[in-house]
């Protein structure tokens, strides 16, 4: 007689859910909208005004590159060097060089002291470089001030960049650098013609 063996079910274990230390549920979520794609909160005006006074601080740097061109002989005429091949070569170049080389320096110093004193001080020297060239009284003097006047000019520039990065987000930065780029081409056409109505009309020292 066969003897029917009992068969006992096995029931499988229920494994525990495994989750690792300091995983959760939400990072299997789709990624949010990036912060940086958001723009800083303030309020329409507050931003309005921001972006228009850094265009306008802009636009006097952005002027000074091609002002002094249809000025220079009116200078050099009243500086009594008329045929120093020096004073047309570095009144516009020294200008140029320095604002460039100063550059990375003022986004390191807006870095270690904050963007606002980096930026009243970069305003400060180009203030300070303007007075020393209307008081000019020769070539030598007014080359040295037009390099006072670019270092405060290129640390504008490179401020304004950057302030533009900080209270703009991502999605928007490209039309801002455009409207940048629209005040750099203004003023570069306008220069000539208020640096020539200048010397003609007033004084240079005015330009």
């Amino acid at each position: 007689m066969m003897k029917e063996v009992a068969t006992t079910p096995v029931l499988e274990a229920e494994s525990p859910s495994t989750t690792l230390p300091g995983s959760s549920d939400d990072e299997t979520a789709a990624p949010e909208e990036l912060k940086s794609d958001v723009e800083v909160g303030h309020s329409p005006w507050r931003h309005l005004v921001l972006v228009a006074s850094m265009f306008m601080t802009l636009f006097l740097p952005a002027l000074d590159q091609t002002i002094v061109s249809t000025a220079l002989p009116k200078i050099m005429t009243n500086l009594g060097a008329a045929d120093s091949n020096e004073g047309y070569t570095w009144i516009g170049s020294a200008y140029a060089l320095a604002q460039a080389v100063v550059q990375p320096l003022f986004g390191q110093a807006s870095e270690a002291f904050g963007r606002k004193w980096a930026f009243l001080t970069a305003i400060t020297i180009f203030t300070l470089g303007s007075a020393l060239c209307g008081a000019a009284q020769n070539v030598r003097w007014l080359i040295a001030a037009r390099v006072i006047q670019g270092i405060g000019g290129g640390g504008i520039t490179s401020l304004v960049f950057i302030l533009i990065g900080d209270i703009v987000g991502t999605r928007k930065r490209g039309k801002y650098q455009g409207f940048i780029g629209a005040t750099w081409a203004v003023a570069s056409a306008l220069g000539p013609v208020i640096g020539g109505l200048f010397a003609e009309k007033a004084s240079w020292r005015w330009v």
